[in-house]
């Protein structure tokens, strides 16, 4: 987990061959890679809005890897807490 007031750091990969795919890459606890499209979410993929610089995506991510649980709207993160917890 990412404790504490430095922000959660992300970036988008593009995928290597498929334009309507790319990765989220959150620069935290264990480097995760969390799968992105463009089309309807199917498991295991989130859905991406297509921008680069400040991406929507959904659902909330609650990754099994590290355990990080958060949302990422117009590229702001939000970090789920006993106080905000995130729907999925």
């Amino acid at each position: 987990m990412c404790p504490g007031p430095n922000p959660i750091k992300w970036s988008i990969a593009p995928h290597p061959t498929r334009i309507e795919r790319a990765y989220l890459k959150l620069q935290c606890a264990k480097a995760c890679t969390i799968p992105l499209g463009l089309e309807p979410p199917k498991l295991p993929r989130w859905h991406w809005d297509g921008n680069m610089q400040a991406p929507t995506v959904t659902p909330s991510i609650n990754c099994s890897t590290c355990g990080l649980h958060i949302s990422i709207t117009k590229g702001a993160v939000i970090e789920a807490s006993p106080t905000n917890p995130l729907r999925r």
